[in-house]
């Protein structure tokens, strides 16, 4: 089994692709409870696995929370996307930026090249 706390369990397209990559266990606040459990409900398991594959393929975390984002609104789960949320602008080369699962999902596509 396989678990995951903090933060990044409680953002709902993080939590998404956790689930894609078979996290069993998202342990979070109280207040993100039900945007999560949203997610999860909306994008269905095997939609998540796509997505991890998808997004290993993407240049940048601003690149793979778009994906998720889009996948969430096709879903019919527009709210959960934060609207109005500034897009956070791709580090430079070879530099992992330090928003949360941008360096996960960064040395996950390392290890698989």
């Amino acid at each position: 089994e396989v678990g995951v706390c903090g933060e990044m369990a409680g953002d709902p397209a993080a939590a998404v692709l956790l689930l894609g990559m078979g996290v069993d266990h998202l342990s979070m606040s109280v207040a993100g409870l039900p945007r999560v459990k949203a997610a999860i409900r909306a994008v269905p398991y095997r939609r998540a696995r796509e997505l991890v594959r998808e997004a290993l393929a993407l240049e940048d975390g601003a690149q793979v929370r778009a994906l998720v984002e889009q996948a969430l609104v096709e879903a019919g789960a527009e709210r959960l996307v934060r609207a109005g949320r500034p897009r956070p602008t791709p580090a430079p080369e070879g530099v992992l930026d330090s928003r949360p699962g941008v360096a996960y999902f960064h040395s996950l596509r390392q290890e698989s090249s």
